[in-house]
């Protein structure tokens, strides 16, 4: 056996075929192809370690037409996969590197031509089992499902690879994996940029996701993770979305100039999202839905078309020392249903409002007429035990303390909210009643001194 074997396309190296070179090199040895397209028979799986060396993602080709894969890393040992492009042709389905091998380091390598067929196949790269295959500046591009994907127990590092034009996602994480990805960039692809489904936990740092179809992070099944530092652009739905029972951690994320929301958080969703910015998308900057129940932490929601943060359904959660401003509808919109604890927020330069409460609509109507009534009461009470002005003071303050305990009930926006408006009111009560006495004494004294001047004048005359 060799340590070193090298394949010329001409067959003027050690070994004729990449086949013949796997039989010649020993284990751990390196086989070398050089420029130039080399077809493979069928299939090739290794399971012995070594290092497949090319001259380069653009110029050493690898491809097959068979069903199940191109190449596949199969051994207990150390792999090491560099430098060529590896392609599916033909009909069959098919992965394109299939990696089941722990220890696998692939560099600057290029996978087109997965191919799908009943729930199978499709994938440029397809890391599973329990690999922790390191994957770098690679480019996974023209598949029909994923770019990458990472499923079963595998824990991969993939780091500066491009996934794009995919008919699936750029990458997609499925079963029980996680890892890490940092500074991917997924683009154009038909689905999403990044997707995360079932009980996958990947860590997501510093990703572009940018021009695909759908969203730019999406989470579904009952995955999580933390996503941190990632920007999601362009994307044709939102730039990151939280679905079913998923419950990731969102930091620092920028999602801008997405056709949907910044952020969306659908179904029984929760997690946290802290200190994201949202802008410029042309719906709203974190929408929450269903019965979603996240945590909204330091955000900065501006510039967008719709509310800065939008609550509707059955949803809720808190919102904590979020900014949203300048949006062209609300700052915060809460929906009838919905039921939010919102602590220290701030909202400025909205267009249509800072807050709104749908479920406020009917109930300050209820409040308006209830708080009449009883400051009419009231009034009528006081004002015969102690006087018309305290009477007047009084009544208001009735009037406005029932008129907002009948609000915060009926409209549902929690007694901390509730308690600022009856104390609000009160004030407002005060000032108009001592204000509504001090312009009736005037009134009255104005008046009265007319009426005596002109009394006064008449049997002035008359004498």
């Amino acid at each position: 056996n060799l340590p070193l074997v090298r394949v010329e396309k001409d067959g003027s190296g050690d070994a004729a075929s990449l086949e013949e070179a796997v039989r010649l090199v020993q284990p751990g040895g390196t086989i070398q192809l050089e420029a130039g397209t080399y077809r493979l028979e069928r299939p090739l799986e290794l399971t012995t370690d070594l290092r497949l060396i090319g001259a380069g993602m653009d110029k050493t080709r690898l491809v097959a037409h068979g069903a199940g894969f191109v190449l596949r890393l199969a051994g207990a040992g150390k792999y090491e996969l560099q430098g060529m492009r590896l392609e599916h042709l033909g009909g069959e389905w098919a992965n394109v590197l299939e990696v089941v091998s722990e220890n696998v380091l692939i560099e600057r390598c290029r996978f087109v031509g997965g191919k799908w067929e009943y729930d199978r196949g499709g994938a440029g790269l397809w890391i599973h089992g329990q690999s922790r295959a390191l994957v770098r500046e690679c480019v996974a591009e023209k598949n029909e499902v994923s770019g990458i994907q990472v499923s079963e127990q595998a824990q991969p590092t993939l780091e500066k690879n491009l996934c794009r034009n995919n008919e699936g996602s750029g990458i997609l994480y499925v079963g029980s994996s996680g890892g890490l990805a940092r500074e991917n960039t997924c683009e154009q692809n038909k689905y999403h940029g990044i997707w995360v489904s079932e009980q996958a936990q990947p860590t997501l740092e510093k990703n572009l996701c940018r021009n695909n179809a759908w969203s730019g992070i999406v989470y579904r099944g009952s995955s999580g993770g933390l996503a941190r530092e990632n920007t999601c652009e362009q994307n044709k739905d939102e730039g990151i979305e939280v679905r079913g029972d998923a419950q990731p951690i969102l930091e620092k994320n920028l999602c801008r100039n997405n056709e949907g929301s910044g952020i969306f958080y659908l179904d029984s969703s929760g997690g946290l999202a802290r200190e994201n910015t949202c802008e410029q998308n042309k719906c709203q900057g974190i929408v929450v839905l269903g019965d979603a129940q996240p945590t909204l932490e330091k955000n900065l929601c501006r510039n967008n078309q719709g509310s800065g943060i939008l609550y509707k359904g059955s949803s809720g959660g808190l919102a904590r020392e979020n900014s949203c401003e300048g949006n062209k509808n609300y700052g915060i919109y809460v929906g009838e249903q919905a039921q939010p604890n919102l602590e220290n927020n701030v909202c400025w330069g909205n267009a249509h409002g800072q807050m709104y409460y749908a479920s406020l609509s009917d109930a300050i109507s209820y409040g308006a007429i209830l708080g009449a009534i009883v400051g009419a009461i009231g009034f009528a009470i006081f004002g015969a035990i102690f006087g018309a002005t305290v009477g007047a003071i009084l009544g208001a303050i009735l009037g406005a303390i029932a008129g907002a305990i009948l609000v915060a009930i009926s409209g549902g926006i929690g007694w901390a909210i509730a308690w600022e408006a009856i104390v609000r009111a009160i004030k407002e009560a005060i000032v108009g009643a001592i204000g509504g006495a001090i312009f009736f004494a005037i009134v009255g004294a104005i008046i009265g001194a007319i009426v005596g001047a002109i009394v006064g004048a008449i049997f002035g005359a008359q004498e």
